[in-house]
């Protein structure tokens, strides 16, 4: 079984990994609900989807939805949404080193300004783990410590350790 790709939470100008909901995750909009639909891409992203979470002035918010989409062309851009579409490129090699193929990835992703979110219960986040933040010779940090993140209506009710 492989690990999900996490949802991130942006909170007090960090960044975290949320590692879970407890409550009542119904408030976070479905696919359809925005007007788009998904592929699983790998089993790593089961729902074709990662979202993207803020807190801003103690409210919650779904501020980007990166989705693999079942058809990008034919998706309209949700109502209330901008569309920002990234391509990346992977060349590949046959054993002679000449190219063979140009493998093309996108990535879109919906950006809402104003999706706030009435969530009632808690979410568990820890620091966002990056290994690209420093040299693989500088010594390990101490692992970061999940904290909890207490709301009410999508208001902040208060912060703890897990």
């Amino acid at each position: 079984m492989t690990a999900q790709v996490p949802d991130t939470l942006q909170f007090e100008g960090r960044n975290y990994v949320i590692l879970g909901w407890q409550g009542d995750a119904d408030c976070i909009p479905t696919n359809e609900s925005l007007g788009f639909h998904t592929v699983t891409q790998s089993t790593a992203n089961l729902s074709g989807r990662v979202d993207h979470y803020g807190v801003w002035g103690n409210e919650l918010y779904l501020f980007k939805v990166e989705a693999t989409l079942e058809t990008p062309s034919d998706t309209p851009t949700p109502p209330n949404a901008r569309r920002e579409v990234l391509l990346r490129y992977e060349q590949f090699f046959d054993f002679e080193g000449r190219p063979t193929e140009l493998r093309e990835y996108r990535h879109d992703f919906f950006i809402y300004e104003d999706l706030k979110l009435r969530f009632t219960g808690r979410i568990i986040a820890v620091a966002d783990e990056n290994l690209w933040t420093k040299p693989e010779a500088a010594p390990d940090e101490e692992p970061a410590i999940p904290f909890v993140i207490e709301f009410r209506k999508g208001v902040v009710e208060g912060v703890h350790d897990q």
